[in-house]
């Protein structure tokens, strides 16, 4: 695939990385199965928000795919940005003005949990 032409740099789609085909939502479904025969009070897990270079970046689903899971925001935390390269940073903050989220939005992330009954 052709690399971002404005950064130069090529950081993976949700798509290249082999999002939207159901396959995650069945291994988290998984996970929560397993945990509940085995006595787990909940389950932690921590994500990005909803931007598709950072879904590429770091393999995980953003905070959309958890809900959609069961799991609710525990809390959150600002990255700051400036520990990110220039160019991601650029083209994490356009894909999230595409997705009508705020800079701060982009770089929010959080912990989530899966409380079992």
């Amino acid at each position: 695939s052709q690399p971002d032409t404005i950064t130069g740099h090529h950081w993976p789609t949700k798509q290249e990385a082999g999002a939207h085909q159901g396959i995650g939502q069945k291994l988290v479904r998984g996970l929560i199965d397993w945990a509940a025969v085995n006595g787990w009070k909940r389950i932690l897990t921590t994500c990005h928000s909803d931007v598709d270079c950072l879904y590429g970046q770091t393999g995980s689903g953003g905070r959309r795919f958890w809900e959609k899971a069961g799991f609710t925001v525990l809390d959150s935390a600002y990255w700051c940005p400036e520990e990110w390269n220039p160019k991601f940073v650029s083209l994490a903050e356009r894909q999230g003005k595409a997705n009508g989220l705020t800079r701060e939005d982009v770089w929010t992330w959080y912990r989530m949990v899966y409380v079992l009954q």
